[in-house]
């Protein structure tokens, strides 16, 4: 291929080590920062929520505005690596091969996802977040391998179109009619819509790569799409979170377009390695550490009759305590992957 798949087109030079996606430890660095702090946003989230849930308390608010970030941010860069595997794997598979492997995984999320319901006491079908991505990883390998520009173009565009589109109009069922599943609920995430960021993903990777966006053009760009979500929600769209209107949509480009800003200058600065090292861990085991918490903070809680009974101290201290003790899990996990083979 022209270009390496273990060489991100972006503007950062990272101190960290940085490797193709989607091998064992063959990871691109600042995808990994940004996916653990999705997965950490999650968690703050989701422990107020079923730790201590307060819905007209401040801490509730802030941590929910915060956290609506983590799912898009989440799913942009599933589309990113899903462009990294293609590029990787069509020239030595082919398109059929690629999408076998593809076909695979989507599988294997399908049964994970089942088995969380299962988990969680929910009914085996129950659409959950994992069925999002897993939809997110088919679209946009679909998208992918058709391997043209306008295909492309045409598929990004209709997902806006039909996120814009009902803001303006208020045909909502009209849609729905249509396209019949289109708003079904992944744990508030609508199915259809929310698609947008998995191809939006895609596009970062497959129509950018190897052009640079200045490092002084980021930020403007990030305040630019803030205030027309601004503008847009001041014309009484809705913010519409779970349809992912336009207001939404672009109040979350601007903090994803920010997110990476900062994470890309935090990475630059000296003494924050470690820093970058937690984010980075999280990002590499993100899957395992949402099934952990799934079981730590919803599941235990619901059967110990616990739940919502930890208060201010007692949800920041359990926070604290996973995030320390994921962040240990995964050096353990990884040193001994790499270890050398005992010779006894």
């Amino acid at each position: 291929m022209a270009e390496s798949a273990g060489k991100m087109p972006a503007t950062i030079n990272s101190r960290l080590p940085s490797y193709p996606c989607n091998m064992p430890y063959g990871r691109l660095s600042i995808l990994d920062a940004l996916r653990g702090t999705a997965i950490v946003l999650m968690l703050i989230q989701h422990s107020i929520y079923f730790l201590y849930y307060d819905i007209n308390g401040l801490v509730y608010g802030e941590a929910y505005l915060a956290s609506r970030l983590s799912a898009p941010l989440f799913l942009t860069i599933v589309g990113y690596c899903i462009a990294l595997s293609a590029e990787r794997r069509i020239p030595l598979t082919g398109r059929r091969g690629f999408m076998k492997h593809i076909l695979v995984r989507a599988a294997l999320l399908v049964i994970t996802a089942s088995a969380l319901n299962i988990l969680r006491f929910d009914g085996i079908g129950t659409l959950n977040i994992i069925h999002l991505i897993t939809a997110s990883i088919l679209v946009t390998s679909v998208v992918r391998v058709f391997e043209s520009r306008a295909a492309y173009a045409a598929a990004l565009a209709g997902l806006l179109a039909l996120s814009v589109a009902p803001s303006l109009t208020g045909g909502w069922e009209a849609v729905n009619s249509w396209l019949p599943g289109w708003y079904s609920m992944a744990e508030g995430y609508a199915m259809g819509p929310w698609q947008f960021y998995g191809v939006l993903g895609l596009g970062l990777r497959w129509l950018l790569s190897g052009r640079k966006i200045p490092e002084s053009h980021i930020l403007p760009l990030a305040e630019i799409l803030l205030l027309f979500g601004l503008i847009s929600l001041g014309l009484r769209m809705g913010v519409g979170i779970s349809e992912n209107r336009l207001p939404y949509t672009l109040m979350l480009l601007a903090g994803m377009t920010a997110a990476y800003y900062v994470i890309s200058a935090i990475n630059e600065i000296k003494g924050m390695g470690r820093l970058m090292s937690v984010l980075t861990a999280y990002g590499r085991h993100s899957l395992a550490l949402y099934l952990t918490h799934q079981i730590l903070f919803i599941t235990a809680p619901k059967l110990l009759g616990i739940g919502n009974a930890f208060g201010e101290a007692g949800t920041a201290a359990a926070l604290l305590g996973f995030l320390l003790a994921a962040y240990a899990g995964t050096r353990i996990y990884e040193a001994r992957r790499t270890a050398p083979p005992s010779r006894l």
